[in-house]
């Protein structure tokens, strides 16, 4: 049973292998621009009993890429009238590309290397006019300096370098003034950096010492109208208190004895 299954398995690839195939080969054969060398014809009008009597063309492969070809030929021919000038005006400049770029390296070298004073030149009417009159010849420079550069890029690159160091440490100063800041704040507010109140600050404490001093101060003028009457009943009390320790000290003190008569 099994050895039937498995011929029948291998029969049925088979069958599908060779009609795979031999779909491919008409796709490949038959199939329009797949492989044709002269233009395919399709029906597009049948007479009553159903011959074609009208078809369109369909161009091949190889009629396109002769089509491409052709009309390529064309552009090119059309704008090489534009280009020609140009194309013979490199050719004669080609020479001396070399000691252009040379001198192009040299001046970027002195702008860029080096501490000393430079002095910049723009290139004249952007770069667009030469030194001579020949073709290649080496740019032409304006007579006046850019004004406000006067040390390379190296030099440059130093100093801003050195003022980032400045500015690092400026930075950390700032940092640490903030941080005394928000502390200063948070001891006189009692208030965090979100509003949130965390404790009583040295504003509230100087409110309080405000109020106390100020109820002292009330307090005080409501005591001065009788002060000169309890100090003059302190007096009375004091006198009466010496008269009733002067008695005390006569009643404390026993009498004289008197001397017997014989």
């Amino acid at each position: 049973m099994i050895n039937t299954l498995g011929k029948l398995l291998v029969l049925i690839h088979t069958v599908l292998s060779v009609a795979g195939l031999t779909w491919a080969l008409v796709i490949f054969v038959q199939g329009r621009d797949f492989g044709w060398a002269e233009p395919a014809k399709e029906p597009i009008q049948f007479s009553p009993d159903g011959t074609p009597t009208k078809w369109i063309r369909h161009a091949s492969q190889l009629d396109k890429s002769r089509a491409a070809l052709e009309d390529a030929a064309t552009h090119r021919d059309r704008h090489y009238g534009h280009v020609k000038p140009a194309i013979d005006s490199f050719t004669a400049a080609e020479p001396y590309l070399a000691a252009n770029h040379l001198f192009y390296l040299e001046q970027r070298h002195r702008l860029k290397k080096g501490d000393k004073p430079i002095e910049v030149f723009r290139l004249e009417n952007g770069g667009l006019k030469l030194e001579a009159a020949h073709v290649g010849s080496k740019p032409a420079f304006e007579i006046k300096p850019v004004e406000g550069i006067t040390k390379t890029i190296e030099a440059y690159e130093a100093e801003w370098a050195d003022l980032q160091k400045q500015i690092a440490a400026v930075r950390i100063e700032i940092d640490k003034i903030n941080v005394d800041t928000r502390t200063f704040t948070t001891e006189f507010t009692g208030k965090d950096e979100m509003n949130k109140y965390l404790h009583p600050g040295l504003y509230d404490l100087i409110d309080l010492e405000y109020k106390a001093q100020t109820r002292y101060k009330e307090e005080l003028e409501d005591v001065k109208p009788r002060w000169s009457v309890y100090l003059e009943q302190a007096r009375q009390h004091m006198i009466r208190r010496t008269d009733l320790e002067t008695q005390l000290q006569k009643l404390k003190t026993p009498p004289p004895k008197e001397a017997k008569k014989l």
